[in-house]
């Protein structure tokens, strides 16, 4: 269970807000998360600098690892040679796994390119796992023949640090089903609507944007759900928090609405967004807190 954590922002200065991340990881850690992935699409990553996104992987290492909790840091989505030097960084400071989104406007059309992507992180990246993040999932896709099979096998038999992926339940049925994954790989499903299905379908690892939110409360529709049989309870906390999360959602960008959410449900001052994501105005995120209250969820504000 990772936490793609929000980067915080300084609401005046609009600079990254490192003070309340070991506040954060603490909020995460007792909501029973396992590790964070940081500087993530969720992070705002693309809108930091390489310099920034050094001095969030250090604050989340200092944080997170005194309470036992796993850092996985994203370098791609930028250029690469930045690929490279945030990597370097990222061995040098002893994160637990890199996760590596395409560079801008790359577009994979086949196993051998999605490898030699793969190995120019592999070289600089030690014995760090490296988890290809399949976010858009059109990264991956062939236009005419889709075949996650070639891709996944590629990689495994090529790339020693290739430990898996983060993409959509589809994704992770694809790969279950068709790759059998070994012990060491793991495939993140990142979207909240498919918990208990997965968790069900023994595909336990997340990377879900809304454990910032509801950490405690997705911990144990997996709990309740890991054990081959279908919870009644299980599937009452998916459709209430499917509920909620749909409903915020309702009220601007993914980012901004559910950070906003993060913040009124933990206390802890996370800021706005970086622009050019628009910013929420004061009547969104009251709207924001009222749903939370009106689903019985306490708030801090």
């Amino acid at each position: 269970m990772y936490s793609p954590v929000f980067t915080p922002f300084n609401t005046s200065s609009g600079e990254i807000d490192l003070s309340v991340i070991p506040e954060y990881a603490q909020f995460l850690k007792d909501g029973g998360t396992d590790g964070v992935s940081v500087a993530t699409l969720t992070g705002e990553g693309l809108s930091l600098s390489v310099d920034e996104k050094k001095k969030l992987y250090e604050a989340w290492v200092n944080a997170a690892r005194p309470l036992g909790l796993k850092i996985i840091v994203q370098v791609g989505g930028i250029p690469v040679p930045d690929i490279i030097e945030l990597t370097h960084y990222a061995v040098n400071i002893s994160v637990d796994g890199i996760q590596l989104l395409p560079p801008p406007y790359y577009i994979i059309t086949n196993s051998d390119e999605f490898v030699a992507l793969l190995e120019i992180v592999a070289e600089n990246a030690g014995d760090l796992p490296i988890y290809y993040d399949d976010f858009y999932e059109y990264t991956l896709e062939e236009e005419d023949d889709f075949s996650l099979q070639s891709y996944f096998d590629s990689a495994s038999r090529r790339v020693a640090q290739f430990k898996g992926m983060v993409g959509t339940f589809r994704v992770a049925v694809y790969a279950s089903l068709e790759n059998d994954p070994r012990s060491d790989q793991t495939i993140f499903i990142y979207n909240q609507p498919n918990v208990e299905a997965a968790a069900f379908m023994d595909c336990n690892s997340f990377m879900l944007p809304a454990m910032n939110i509801f950490p405690s409360l997705f911990k144990q529709i997996v709990d309740l759900s890991s054990n081959g049989t279908r919870s009644e309870e299980a599937l009452a906390i998916q459709d209430r928090l499917n509920d909620i999360v749909y409903e915020i959602l309702d009220k601007g960008d993914d980012v901004a609405t559910l950070k906003a959410a993060a913040e009124l449900v933990s206390g802890i001052k996370l800021g706005g967004v970086r622009p050019p994501m628009r910013a929420l105005s004061r009547t969104t995120y009251m709207e924001i807190k009222d749903i939370l209250e009106d689903n019985d969820v306490e708030t801090h504000d």
